[in-house]
C-alpha cells in the first residue's frame, strides 16, 4: 500500500529484454532488504510453482510487523506454500523463523521450539545453498541457547548473501542474548544499513549502545528509529507502538 519507487523510461524497443533487465536492476536496488537478493534472482528463473512463490512472499510480508497475529498469518501462508511445493526450502526457512520468533516473544511454547528445529533442518536439507536457510537455522539454535552454533549459522548466511537483512537482525538479537553487547550493536547497525526503512534495528542498536554507556550514539540511533517509524505505513507503525514508546523514552532520558 505504499509507493516505494517510480521512474520514467524512454527507450527504443529494439531489445525489449535489455530494457526489462535495466528496470529490474533499478527495482532491485530500491527494494534491497525487503526482498533478499536471492529471491530477486528467482523472479527471472522461478524454481517452484507460482502459487507457492506467492504464498511465500505474502508470508514474508506478514513477518515484518512481528505481532502475534501477523506471525500466525505468516505461518499459515508458509504452510500453504509448502502444500503447493513440499520441497520449497524458502518456505520451510520462513516457517522456522516464525516458530523461533513466537517462542522467543510469545510464551516459550515447546511446540514452537520443536517447530523451529524441524523446519530449519528441513530448509537446509532442501536448500543448503540458500542464505535464508542458514539464517533460519541460526534462529532455531539461538532460541535453544546454542549461541556459538547459532553464530556460525548466521555467519554462513551472511557469507552467502551480505544483503539479507534478517541475518544481521536475528544475529544481533542472538549476540545480545549471549551477552556480546558490542557485537550486537554492530550487527544492528549493519541491519539498519541493509534495510533503510526498518525502524527496529536502529532502536535495538540504541539499546545496545546505552548498555555500553555510549549515550550520545544511543540517542542518535533512537532518533533515527523514530524518524523511520514515523515514515512507515500506519498499519506497520501501529505494530511498532512499544518500540516507539521505548525509543522516545530513551530520547527524553
Amino acid at each position: 500500500g505504499q509507493q516505494l519507487w517510480s521512474e520514467r523510461f524512454d527507450r527504443t524497443m529494439a531489445d525489449v529484454f535489455a530494457v526489462q533487465d535495466e528496470i529490474a536492476r533499478h527495482i532491485a536496488l530500491r527494494v534491497r532488504g525487503l526482498v533478499n537478493g536471492e529471491e530477486l534472482q528467482r523472479l527471472a528463473r522461478p524454481q517452484t510453482t507460482a502459487a507457492a512463490y506467492e504464498y511465500y512472499l505474502r508470508g514474508r510480508q506478514d513477518l515484518v510487523p512481528m505481532t502475534r497475529s501477523s506471525l500466525a498469518r505468516s505461518a499459515d501462508l508458509f504452510r500453504q506454500a509448502i502444500e503447493c511445493d513440499s520441497h520449497y526450502g524458502p518456505a520451510f526457512a520462513g516457517l522456522a523463523t516464525v516458530h523461533a520468533t513466537l517462542y522467543e516473544w510469545f510464551g516459550s511454547n515447546q511446540a514452537d521450539l520443536a517447530g523451529a528445529e524441524d523446519a530449519s533442518r528441513r530448509a537446509l536439507d532442501e536448500a543448503p545453498e540458500l542464505a535464508e536457510a542458514h539464517m533460519a537455522r541460526g534462529c532455531a539454535l539461538a532460541v535453544s541457547c546454542r549461541y556459538e552454533e547459532a553464530a556460525k549459522a548466521f555467519e554462513d548466511a551472511i557469507a552467502r548473501n551480505p544483503q539479507f537483512f534478517d541475518s544481521y537482525y536475528y544475529y544481533g538479537r542472538t549476540a545480545c542474548a549471549a551477552g556480546d553487547i558490542e557485537r550486537s550493536a554492530e550487527l544492528f547497525r549493519q541491519a539498519s544499513e541493509v534495510r533503510l526503512e526498518d525502524c527496529q534495528s536502529p532502536m535495538l542498536m540504541a539499546q545496545s549502545l546505552q548498555m555500553l554507556g555510549r549515550n550520545d550514539e544511543a540517542r542518535a540511533a533512537s532518533r533515527a528509529g523514530v524518524r523511520r517509524a514515523e515514515r512507515m505505513p500506519a498499519h506497520y507503525r501501529d505494530a511498532q507502538g512499544e518500540w516507539l514508546k521505548l525509543a522516545r523514552e530513551n530520547l527524553q532520558g
